[in-house]
């Protein structure tokens, strides 16, 4: 099982990575449709992110 500082970790990548597809998305939104689909895409990936912190939230703390 993966400890809470390594959860917490990936799930600030994903969150900032979604977060700069969708700006990218944003910055080429003119480029017929591949803005909306960084954006889209960005949006999938700061999902599982959100989704990491709520689940470490409710995990207990690790043993140290």
């Amino acid at each position: 099982m993966m400890s809470n500082k390594a959860l917490e970790a990936w799930a600030w990548v994903f969150i900032y990575a979604g977060l700069l597809l969708v700006m990218l998305g944003f910055y080429v939104q003119g480029d017929g449709g591949a803005g909306g689909l960084l954006k889209l895409l960005g949006a999938l990936v700061v999902l599982p992110g959100a989704l990491m912190i709520v689940f470490r939230s409710r995990r207990p703390p690790d043993g140290d």
